[in-house]
């Protein structure tokens, strides 16, 4: 049996972190000439996705996870599932689509924010139905991160909750915004929902926070842990008891914020996992948020 198993993208990300970028920086844009050759002295290329860094954030807590996502028929996805692999992650769960290629994002970070080129391939088309049900919940949890299809979403929690199996949501906000009320419709069978504060305010067509108060109005439609974060501000968390706690992370050098959200994630989760206790799965998320920002990489960190 597993601890947990991950759903959610698997990419490659190459890194372009050079003070070069800023000459190419105008109001805000990037503005490269065209028909010309932009040449850069370094890049660096790290294995990320939300559904692979949840699965690493996991694994390096000592918990027995699965990787479920898909990869293209090509030598990017076999790359990445040897990744996986390495990680200690099983990937039985991993698809193959032939004809397809595997994720890839150009990451263009002149200081501490960044642009990223996405690609999304494979991992668009993962296929629900070809996934081996009774082997998949062998497992305490779903970690869903986020996921654009909807359909695949809403019938992985079905899956879960018919078998008992825990659920984490991390949603896409595309599914916030177009399948606003039949997401809302599935939280009823999720234990923790977990939302950076913008996600929050689309899941309850609010425009700004107002009060704490607001946090309460999810009690409509879910009644599982609630916690929303706010970048480098407060992170605020709704417990099954209706307990509301506020935590505020120190200031740090930002070295690249990619995966950070993941890496929050999985801590959380772990630390719920391993503790029963929100306040410690809270510390552990926000440990493992804070070693993550500090390197590149989404899962760059120990």
């Amino acid at each position: 049996m597993f601890d947990v198993v991950t759903f959610g993208s698997g990419t490659w990300d190459i890194f372009i972190k050079e003070k070069k970028l800023l000459s190419f920086l105008k109001g805000g844009y990037f503005r490269f000439p065209l028909g010309e050759k932009v040449n850069f002295n370094k890049i660096e290329i790290f294995p990320g996705g939300g559904g692979i860094n949840a699965a690493v954030g996991l694994a390096r807590q000592k918990l027995k996870v699965a990787y479920c996502g898909a990869v293209g028929d090509d030598v990017l996805g076999q790359e990445l599932v040897k990744e996986v692999k390495k990680q200690k992650i099983n990937s039985k769960f991993i698809q193959k689509v032939r004809n397809s290629h595997t994720n890839l994002s150009v990451v263009l970070a002149p200081k501490d924010e960044r642009t990223i080129l996405a690609y999304r391939g494979s991992s668009k088309e993962v296929s629900f139905e070809k996934i081996p049900k009774k082997e998949i919940v062998q497992t305490k949890w779903f970690y869903l991160a986020p996921l654009n299809n909807f359909d695949f979403l809403r019938k992985a929690v079905s899956l879960g909750r018919k078998n008992k199996v825990k659920i984490f949501i991390n949603p896409n906000r595309q599914v916030l915004i177009e399948k606003n009320e039949a997401f809302k419709k599935i939280l009823k069978n999720v234990d923790v929902l977990l939302l950076n504060q913008r996600e929050f305010f689309l899941l309850i067509n609010k425009q700004k926070f107002t009060s704490d108060c607001l946090l309460f109005s999810v009690r409509d439609f879910f009644k599982g842990i609630l916690v929303v974060t706010n970048g480098a501000n407060e992170i605020k968390v709704l417990d099954g008891q209706n307990n509301l706690s506020t935590v505020f992370p120190p200031r740090i050098q930002v070295i690249d914020r990619t995966g950070a959200g993941d890496a929050f994630g999985s801590g959380f989760l772990g630390g719920l996992i391993k503790f029963q206790k929100v306040d410690k799965a809270l510390d552990l998320a926000l440990k493992n948020a804070l070693s993550c920002i500090q390197k590149l990489g989404a899962h760059n960190y120990k």
